[in-house]
């Protein structure tokens, strides 16, 4: 959850935390994704897979990619008054999560959780 103060409507206090969220995954020791070779994610490409991909990665960086993930896509979510699409978001974020080049597939996982809020709001 986005703190009030760092709401997504409010641009300034949305960069700034953003600017936070960057910084804190570029300083891990390393990337949450550098578990997964990058062949894997270019062959990845759709939705089963990128679950699949995912799914091989250790507990703790499961856990902060599906952290991560939430957190941005409370911020999709919003798209109307932030102009931030899953797209933008994970153009943004995809360079921090990981010391190699998995924007496919970071911009595959966070469409994949966009897609499961959809399906359980319709539920």
């Amino acid at each position: 959850m986005i703190p009030d103060v760092f709401s997504t409507e409010n641009l300034e206090g949305f960069v700034f935390w953003v600017w936070g969220w960057q910084t804190w995954f570029r300083e891990l020791p390393k990337g949450v994704l550098d578990e997964l070779s990058p062949g894997e994610v270019l062959r990845c490409r759709g939705e089963k897979e990128t679950l699949a991909l995912i799914k091989q990665l250790p507990s703790t960086e499961a856990a902060l990619l599906d952290w991560a993930l939430n957190l941005m896509a409370d911020v999709a979510e919003e798209e109307p008054s932030n102009k931030m699409n899953a797209r933008s978001i994970a153009t943004i974020f995809a360079p921090n999560m990981t010391k190699v080049n998995n924007f496919r597939l970071f911009s595959l996982s966070l469409c994949v959780s966009l897609n499961h809020r959809s399906s359980s709001h319709t539920v």
